[in-house]
């Protein structure tokens, strides 16, 4: 065993001795990156409920805005473990390693960062994982008390993938609240905070990464789109560029940036709303395809290495291949199905999908978790 090994395993009982605390929260989001997904919309809940519990995030930039009523520690500190090993709920986003000896009245709970995966992931993915990100994994979902989940395939997916024995909360993901009680206003200023004004329409092109070269170019070709979009409906358009955070900037040419009408919301910190004030969304084997599917939002799958995709990533889930949309390889054939695209028909297909896996989410994920996290608190 190598000596930072072994430090590692004496940490975690570090702080064993120290008493639970029985209010205190503590959140993990994608290993300290800030303040976001559905841990950010779970705090706010209880923020909003005005619960006197002591709330906890860590954060790699200790200079990150959060709201008043958590506090703020260092992800990967002393104080970090600390915070864990005596807090009574522990709410996590990914597979993070949880550094802690857990203790019988601890509770953790994942609420992944996804509503289902369109390409394996965990077991599903096991031979493609690094092996201490497998070990790490298997060691959370054995401590882990609660899974969240937003439809009948996530569930699956959480037994099969996370070989999961604990309990499973089909009640929708907390982040998808924000679609069911968007507000006027609260559109507006997401368009203020990206440079839109209310008059044009936007396009989000949002890709995801990619484990292995499969030749894919992080490019698309913004300015035939746009063109094509203003002449299909006679308006202006934006098109918006969202990496994935683990696109790394070498993998993509900047120059794409430098196109007219064209934005870099990469660092934008919520993904949903920047689905929310989108007209039209591409993406291709990401998440959010249910997210578009779950709001009625257009959606095209461009993936131009597609067919390298399936032979040398991780590989698809039998979900993907379900989704009612086609593959579209080429930007002539993006461009082609812009040009035919029937809203009302696909419309017709995201209803049927939302039905055959038995979605969950209804705005009010967030208020049924804190209910759930209620009554933990209050059981001794």
């Amino acid at each position: 065993m190598s000596f930072r090994r072994l430090l590692y395993k004496l940490s975690l009982f570090m702080f064993y001795p120290c008493p639970v605390k029985k209010t205190k929260v503590v959140f993990m989001n994608f290993s300290g990156k800030g303040y976001g997904d559905n841990p950010k919309y779970l705090a706010e809940e209880m923020i909003r409920q005005n619960k006197k519990w002591d709330l906890v995030w860590f954060v790699n930039d200790m200079n990150a805005e959060l709201p008043k009523e958590i506090r703020k520690v260092q992800f990967g500190s002393i104080k970090m473990r600390y915070e864990l090993q005596t807090s009574k709920v522990i709410i996590t986003n990914c597979q993070t390693p949880i550094p802690i000896t857990k203790k019988k009245e601890q509770i953790i709970i994942q609420t992944w960062h996804a509503p289902m995966s369109y390409k394996k992931v965990e077991n599903d993915a096991r031979e493609f994982l690094r092996q201490s990100y497998i070990e790490a994994s298997e060691r959370n979902n054995k401590m882990t008390d609660l899974f969240i989940s937003s439809n009948s395939i996530q569930t699956e997916e959480y037994k099969r993938a996370f070989l999961c024995k604990s309990e499973i909360m089909q009640c929708g993901i907390p982040r998808n609240d924000i679609y069911f009680n968007v507000t006027e206003q609260k559109t507006t200023e997401i368009r203020n905070k990206i440079g839109v004004d209310d008059e044009t329409k936007i396009v989000l092109y949002a890709p995801t990464f990619r484990d292995v070269d499969t030749g894919f170019s992080y490019t698309i070709d913004g300015k035939r789109l746009l063109d094509t979009l203003k002449t299909k409906t006679n308006q202006k358009w934006k098109l918006l560029i969202r990496f994935h955070p683990a696109v790394r900037e070498a993998d993509y040419d900047k120059k794409i940036f430098e196109e007219d009408n064209t934005i870099n919301v990469t660092a934008y910190p919520d993904m949903q709303e920047l689905l929310i004030v989108s007209d039209m969304v591409i993406t291709d084997v990401s998440s959010s395809i249910y997210d578009c599917i779950l709001i009625r939002k257009p959606l095209l799958l461009f993936m131009p290495d597609f067919d390298s995709y399936q032979k040398n990533c991780r590989g698809l889930t039998d979900e993907f291949y379900r989704l009612p949309y086609k593959i579209l390889k080429s930007n002539d054939e993006l461009i082609d199905a812009v040009n035919h695209y029937d809203y009302e028909e696909m419309k017709k297909n995201q209803d049927a999908y939302i039905k055959r896996v038995n979605g969950a989410d209804d705005g009010h994920s967030s208020e049924k978790i804190v209910s759930r996290i209620e009554e933990i608190l209050s059981d001794n």
